[in-house]
C-alpha cells in the first residue's frame, strides 16, 4: 500500500461534529404529528444526508404540496429551541481539531445543509474560524451522495484527492466522499448507525479512535507536528 502524508480533512457537520440528527429526527417527528402525520425512523434514515431529503421525506410521510412550508417553520423553531440547549461537540472532536490544526492539516466543513445553517451552526458552536473554508449543499448543484462538493472541497483546498480525509457519519455522505476518490471514515451516529457504509475506508463508533494508526491502516500518515521529530 502507497502511503501518502495527510494535507486536508474534510469533516461533514451535522451529526458528527454536533448530534443535531437525533434532534432534527424527533422535531419532525413531534411537529408532524401536531398535523396527524407519522414519521418512522426507516423513513428518516431513508433521507438523512440526500440533497432532496425534505421532499423525500414529505412523500414517504404523505404531506401535501400546500402543508409542507408551514409545517418546516413550525419545526425549525422547535429544532432550534432543541440545539441551542445542547451545542456541546461530540467526543474527539475538539481534540482532533486542535491537532490537525497544529500540524498544519487544512480542515474544512463539508455539508450538504445550507449555507445558512452551517454558518447559524458554527457560529453559535463558536468554531467557525478554525477552519479554512467551509462547503454547504448551496454551492454545487449536486449535493450528496453525488461527488460534487468533495471534488470542490479539494479544489478549494489545492490538495488531491488521494492527500485528504472525509469524516462522515451517513451512507450517502461516504458514497459522496467514495465517488470523489477519497478516502472515508465512517463514524456513524444514533440515528445512522444502521446503515451501511460498504463504500467506507474504515468505520469507527467515534472520532476519538481517528488517530495515527487508524490513518495509517487506510494509507494515509500525519505530518509531525512543528517541534516534534
Amino acid at each position: 500500500m502507497t502511503v501518502r502524508t495527510l494535507r486536508a480533512v474534510f469533516f461533514d457537520m451535522d451529526g458528527l461534529i454536533i448530534d443535531t440528527e437525533t434532534l432534527d429526527f424527533r422535531a419532525w417527528q413531534e411537529t408532524l404529528a401536531e398535523h396527524g402525520y407519522t414519521l418512522s425512523m426507516d423513513e428518516w434514515i431513508a433521507a438523512v444526508g440526500t440533497w432532496d431529503m425534505l421532499d423525500g421525506m414529505y412523500d414517504a410521510v404523505g404531506v401535501p404540496a400546500n402543508e409542507r412550508q408551514s409545517i418546516r417553520d413550525e419545526k425549525r423553531t422547535r429544532y432550534m429551541a432543541m440545539v441551542r440547549a445542547d451545542m456541546h461537540p461530540l467526543p474527539g472532536f475538539t481534540d482532533l481539531l486542535a491537532d490537525l490544526r497544529a500540524r498544519y492539516v487544512t480542515v474544512a466543513v463539508v455539508s450538504t445543509a445550507s449555507r445558512d445553517w452551517v454558518d447559524l451552526i458554527l457560529g453559535e458552536m463558536g468554531i467557525a474560524d478554525q477552519f479554512a473554508f467551509t462547503l454547504s449543499g448551496s454551492d454545487v448543484e449536486r449535493g450528496k451522495p453525488e461527488p460534487d462538493l468533495y471534488l470542490l472541497a479539494c479544489k478549494r483546498a489545492g490538495v488531491a484527492a488521494e492527500e485528504c480525509l472525509v469524516l462522515e457519519d451517513s451512507a450517502n455522505g461516504v458514497l459522496a466522499a467514495s465517488r470523489a476518490g477519497i478516502a472515508v471514515v465512517a463514524v456513524p451516529n444514533g440515528i445512522t448507525r444502521v446503515q451501511s457504509f460498504e463504500h467506507a475506508s474504515a468505520r469507527v463508533d467515534s472520532l476519538e479512535a481517528v488517530n495515527a494508526g487508524l490513518l495509517a491502516e487506510i494509507g494515509l500518515a500525519l505530518p509531525a507536528a512543528p517541534g516534534l521529530s
